[in-house]
C-alpha cells in the first residue's frame, strides 16, 4: 500500500512540475548561432510569427550580443499580438525581462502572467522593444538575431521580414528588409508553451515505472 501510495504521490508531482508556467520549448530558431556583434539604434525589433498547432504558449526568450561596447542591463518588454499596432493589431499580452538575467545558459526573457491561448496555422505578430533607453550614440544594448544571415544557413520567423517603429514604442511601423534577406531578419528565438497531455503521459508512466523498480 505505502508503495502504491508512494508511486501515486510521485506522479502528481510530475503533473505539478512538468505543466509549470515554465513549459517546454516548442520551437527554436538559429539557438546553435550567436547574435551579431553590434548594438541596436532602434528601439524595438518585431516579427510574424505562425504556430504550426494550438499552443498555450507560456514565454519567449532570446539572447542578446555582448562587448565593450555594449549594455544589456536594461528592461526590455516582450509582446504579442493579433498584427502589428501600425497594422491594425492589438496587444494580447506581453511582460518584462532584464536584459542580464539569463534564464538558461545565454537566454535571456520571461513569463506572461498566464498562459496565452494561440490558434495553429493563425499569424501572430512578436515584438521586442527596449533598446532606445540603452542607445547613447557609439553604444547600446545588443541585437538578437545572427551576424551574416546570407553566410550562415539561418532561420527566418514567419514571414521572414522584420519590422521596428520610427519612433519609440510599439507601433512596428517600418519594415525593414522586404525580401526577407536583411540582418534583421533571422532572430535567435524560442517559444515556450505548456506541454502537450500527450508528454505528458509519457513523462508519468515513465516515472511510475521508475518509482515501481526503487520500491521493489
Amino acid at each position: 500500500m505505502r508503495t502504491r501510495s508512494f508511486v501515486v504521490a510521485a506522479v502528481l508531482m510530475l503533473f505539478c512540475t512538468v505543466g509549470s508556467p515554465a513549459g517546454q520549448v516548442i520551437q527554436s530558431l538559429n539557438e546553435d548561432q550567436s547574435p551579431g556583434n553590434f548594438f541596436w539604434a532602434l528601439d524595438s525589433i518585431g516579427w510574424y510569427w505562425t504556430p504550426g498547432a494550438d499552443v498555450e504558449l507560456t514565454g519567449i526568450q532570446t539572447q542578446l550580443a555582448t562587448a565593450v561596447n555594449i549594455n544589456n542591463d536594461f528592461t526590455f518588454t516582450t509582446g504579442i499580438y493579433t498584427d502589428r499596432p501600425a497594422a491594425g493589431g492589438t496587444l494580447i499580452d506581453s511582460f518584462t525581462w532584464n536584459g542580464t538575467d539569463f534564464v538558461e545558459g545565454p537566454w535571456l526573457g520571461g513569463s506572461f502572467d498566464a498562459p496565452i491561448q494561440l490558434t495553429g496555422g493563425t499569424e501572430y505578430f512578436v515584438g521586442m522593444v527596449g533598446w532606445a533607453q540603452a542607445f547613447t550614440g557609439n553604444s547600446g544594448a545588443g541585437v538578437n538575431w545572427v551576424a551574416d544571415p546570407l553566410g550562415d544557413p539561418a532561420e527566418n520567423l514567419g514571414a521572414g521580414s522584420s519590422y521596428s517603429s520610427q519612433s519609440v514604442g510599439d507601433s512596428f511601423d517600418l519594415q525593414l528588409s522586404p525580401d526577407g534577406l536583411g540582418t534583421t531578419d533571422q532572430p535567435i528565438m524560442r517559444f515556450i508553451a505548456v506541454p502537450e497531455p500527450g508528454s505528458l503521459g509519457l513523462l508519468a508512466l515513465g516515472a511510475l515505472l521508475a518509482a515501481s523498480r526503487r520500491r521493489g
